[in-house]
């Protein structure tokens, strides 16, 4: 009888918790590219799942990368059942990175009944033409110490003679 009893119970709790998170999608459009040292506009879409409309949902956003976060809408007063809102992401990356960088940037939305977090990554762009403008560098420096190297040697040739 206990282990009948524990099971009903267990199976309620179930039934009450999935209740309280309902089936909110978030999705963010793609390409999620960031240039370094840059400015970048992305789509975000949440979609209510549920078959009832949601109330005060807050939204924010959180990174560990120094990136500035701007949401247009960080509050949304109610979602119909298969709605689907769009919201404009703006990520400002006020660093410069050399070499591609992956980061991860939390999505959070909730009211006073439930929370839901996504995560999602994002990859920082290098700076343009970082690569290109060092190769160059090189190759330049290079053909100088040639050229000097190739006069001193052939002006000690013609002094010799």
């Amino acid at each position: 009888m206990k282990y009948a009893l524990a099971i009903i119970f267990s199976l309620f709790c179930t039934y009450a918790y999935s209740i309280e998170t309902p089936n909110i999608e978030l999705n963010i459009s793609s390409p999620r590219n960031i240039k370094s040292n840059g400015r970048e506009s992305f789509d975000l879409s949440i979609y209510n799942r549920e078959n009832t409309a949601l109330y005060n949902l807050d939204l924010s956003a959180f990174n560990n990368n120094n990136l500035e976060i701007i949401l247009d809408k960080i509050k949304i007063e109610k979602i119909e059942p298969k709605e689907t809102i769009k919201i404009n992401m703006e990520i400002i990356n006020n660093n410069k990175y050399y070499f591609n960088e992956k980061i991860l940037i939390t999505l959070k939305i909730s009211n006073d009944e439930f929370s839901k977090d996504n995560r999602y990554s994002f990859i920082i762009k290098p700076v343009d033409n970082f690569w290109r403008f060092i190769i160059i560098s090189v190759a330049l420096l290079l053909s100088v110490f040639f050229i000097l190297i190739f006069i001193k040697t052939s002006k000690g040739e013609e002094n010799a003679g």
